[in-house]
């Protein structure tokens, strides 16, 4: 059956800190690590992830917990402008005013998406399709 705790142990400097462990199957199976953590609040936060994990029947990943960087719309449509080295000067100012309007109001908003791909409404009523 599978069960998570939380355990106390001290550093070589004697400093408490809060581990939490699991196991996956019943006593036969190893047990995994949950995180280490210097107070026992955040271990006791930890801890009912975990038992939610194994409810569900996954193992619990910690990498899903790393925080990711946030990149915003504007960096990503910058990104996408200066890697165009190949259009017009032209180009380049429409390109910059489209990406502008388009980024006004996403300026701490983080994009769920790594690409820029336009929606049918914004691309001129000459390249829709249907």
């Amino acid at each position: 059956m599978p069960s998570a705790w939380i355990s106390r142990r001290g550093t070589k400097h004697g400093v408490a800190r809060y581990r939490v462990e699991f196991r996956v199957g019943g006593r036969e199976t190893a047990t995994r690590y949950g995180g280490s953590f210097k107070t026992k609040r955040e271990a006791d936060e930890r801890k009912p992830w975990v038992v939610g994990e194994l409810a569900a029947r996954r193992v619990p990943e910690l990498r899903t917990l790393e925080s990711e960087t946030v990149v915003t719309l504007r960096v990503i449509a910058e990104r996408w402008k200066a890697s165009r080295v190949d259009v017009a000067e032209g180009t380049m100012q429409t390109t910059g005013s489209h990406s502008g309007a388009c980024c006004r109001g996403s300026v701490t908003r983080p994009s769920t998406r790594s690409t820029l791909r336009p929606s049918p409404t914004s691309l001129p009523s000459s390249t829709r399709t249907g």
